[in-house]
């Protein structure tokens, strides 16, 4: 008897020595699960925060593009007014406006003709009359079209040297988002371009909006090639377009959606854009988050990263 009692004494004592190791493990169980929560709940909110950046830099964004539609529909009522202004009354409409302030990135303002070619000596003649006694045309690329798409008007001159008299028409991306103005009726952007008035040759962007003789019909896109007065228009710089970004953000703007493979990339936070403007979409590998977005905007769509 004694001798069963040792032995079922002896089995006690055994299993109660391995009770503090299995606490000891559970409570190490417990407290790694407890930072693995901890963790992906620091990260869950930290994602909910990036998220609600990108939400509010993207909204910014689009409203810095979008804005000078405001300024150029201010001129296009100049013409409802008078469709025969002249050099002074387009200057005195651009004068009255603080564009740095109300426009930031806004080169200036200007006025564009279609012109057709056995009309060009007659046009370049009533230009030099019209106090612009230098006035010649300018063209880039490709100058074999027979209708031009003159800037006849610029303001301030002085910020845009070599515009005025420049063939917007003579040039693909311009003459592309330009025509597509003109059939939509309503404004367009251009995709990335190099300005000429732009010394520092950094990435920019014209915006076009049509003008229509009053009283006729332009409802299909024959009609509004037909009833053209011509085009206000506006050359952006984008880098300037984007100082003062007002939330602190790493973020890069191309001027496609990525399945485009001639986007190029028009923006960037760390000034990187005019280094590398046919840089991927494809996101560094040192950031924690990403997101890429694609804006919907007047003649073309942009991706922001």
């Amino acid at each position: 008897m004694p001798r069963s009692s040792s032995t079922s004494g002896h089995s006690f004592w055994h299993r109660g020595s391995r009770l503090p190791a299995i606490a000891f493990l559970l409570g190490l169980a417990f407290s790694a699960a407890a930072a693995l929560w901890l963790h992906q709940s620091i990260n869950d909110n930290a994602e909910v925060q990036f998220l609600r950046s990108v939400d509010r830099v993207t909204s910014w964004v689009k409203e810095r593009l979008e804005h000078p539609i405001f300024g150029l529909n201010g001129a296009r009522g100049v013409y409802a007014v008078n469709q025969r202004v002249n050099r002074a009354g387009f200057r005195a409409y651009v004068e009255s406006r603080d564009l740095p302030k109300e426009f930031p990135g806004v080169r200036g303002m200007g006025f564009i003709q279609r012109v057709m070619r056995p009309e060009l000596p007659a046009f370049l003649a009533a230009e030099r009359a019209d106090n612009a006694p230098q006035f010649a045309l300018h063209q880039l690329d490709d100058p074999s079209h027979d209708d031009l798409y003159v800037v006849k008007y610029i303001e301030p001159g002085a910020d845009n040297t070599g515009a005025l008299g420049l063939d917007v028409g003579s040039e693909e991306l311009r003459r592309s988002a330009l025509q597509l103005a003109i059939d939509s009726g309503r404004p367009a952007f251009t995709r990335g371009i190099t300005l000429v008035q732009d010394q520092r040759k950094t990435p920019g962007a014209l915006l076009y909006v049509p003008v229509y003789a009053n009283g006729m019909p332009h409802n299909t896109a024959t009609q509004r090639r037909a009833t053209l007065i011509g085009v206000i228009y506006a050359p952006i710089v984008i880098s300037e377009l984007f100082h003062n970004m007002p939330e602190p953000a790493d973020f890069e703007l191309f001027d496609a959606p990525p399945d485009n493979p001639g986007a190029s990339r028009i923006f960037a936070t760390d000034n990187t854009a005019e280094a590398s403007p046919s840089a991927t979409h494809a996101a560094p590998a040192d950031r924690r988050f990403s997101h890429t977005q694609t804006l919907s905007l007047p003649g073309e769509t942009s991706a922001s990263g």
